[in-house]
């Protein structure tokens, strides 16, 4: 299936294919486009606040200790469960187009398994790096609107 068959059948009638924002409104997705966008443009750009990360001390700067690695568990954590929560997307939004093997499904049913099992979507900005106590909610603003967009209005409840 081309990608003009694709756009044709959410009414997106062009001869280019539209910026990606464009398609992300058209499918009710822009809130997560927006924070993806704004999460890969911090993590690739220069940002001060990601530089900031890299400097990790306890007491004093003297002790300093100044490296990438002082957040790779958090970037980890970050793009393995986006990855998980976008693929569960993309697998429940274009299922007739991909044409997955049984053992393509049941791998993505696995990831959306774990993903729904999580009790706290990953935050742009985590309250570790602003030295405050994360709160005992279960979920953020944008956890709540990212859970329900993959989740109450998914068929895989």
């Amino acid at each position: 299936m081309s990608i003009d068959e694709i756009l044709s059948r959410i009414n997106i009638k062009v001869n280019n294919i539209p910026p990606i924002f464009q398609m992300a409104e058209k499918v009710g997705l822009s809130e997560l486009y927006n924070f993806v966008y704004r999460a890969s443009c911090n993590f690739v750009h220069f940002n001060p606040r990601i530089i900031h990360r890299t400097i990790w001390y306890e007491s004093s700067l003297e002790n300093a200790n100044i490296s990438i690695a002082n957040f790779h568990r958090y970037y980890f954590a970050f793009a393995s469960f986006y990855r998980n929560y976008l693929l569960g997307l993309m697998h429940e939004n274009f299922t007739d187009v991909l044409n997955l093997s049984q053992l393509d499904v049941d791998m993505l049913n696995k990831l959306k398994e774990e993903t729904r099992r999580k009790i706290h979507f990953p935050d742009l900005v985590t309250f570790e790096e602003v030295n405050v106590k994360r709160l005992k909610t279960e979920l953020t603003i944008i956890n709540d609107i990212l859970k329900h967009q993959l989740f109450e209005d998914s068929d895989y409840r």
